[in-house]
């Protein structure tokens, strides 16, 4: 199984750790980022292949994200998190799939193949 494009916003944490990944095993990616590459935790490195919004609205790259994306997996640590409640809303309102990984419960290794046959579950991924 091969993911044929990750994208994400490029914020910390999960977001710039899953474009990380992507470089790192030559998997395609991009996504949206706000205005001047703007990042809760500064600036988002060049070398990312995002696109600036006209906006620095985190809001905004979170729906554009979603809306260009075939699924949504997000990470969050109780489940109480408001931008993934964001993304949350935005992948109902756009008909996507989308699978909320709450950290505080997961348990074990078996993780990234929960993850794996989410995504071969979802008609809407485009898979290799």
């Amino acid at each position: 199984m091969k993911l044929t494009k990750i994208i994400s916003g490029g914020q910390r944490g999960a977001e710039r750790g899953a474009l990380d990944a992507a470089r790192q095993f030559g998997i395609p990616h991009g996504g949206w980022c706000p205005k001047n590459r703007l990042a809760e935790d500064g600036r988002i490195p060049d070398g990312y292949a995002l696109q600036e919004l006209p906006t620095p609205s985190y809001l905004a790259a979170i729906k554009f994200n979603v809306m260009s994306s075939d699924a949504t997996l997000v990470f969050t640590p109780f489940g109480d998190d408001v931008i993934a409640h964001r993304a949350i809303e935005m992948a109902v309102r756009f008909n996507k799939p989308y699978l909320q990984i709450l950290l505080s419960k997961v348990k074990g290794d078996n993780l990234g193949q929960y993850i794996a046959k989410w995504l071969t579950r979802r008609r809407k991924i485009k898979m290799q």
